[in-house]
């Protein structure tokens, strides 16, 4: 149980990471074709 539980927190930062630098980079990209 205990090794589910630290594998679905350990998915879940995952994905937060993906979804923070995803942003980034589109944010970084509409500033490019802003200016």
């Amino acid at each position: 149980m205990i090794l589910i539980i630290i594998n679905l927190h350990l998915i879940i930062c995952i994905l937060v990471w993906c979804k923070l630098l995803l942003s980034l980079c589109l944010e970084k990209d509409l500033i490019f074709l802003v200016t």
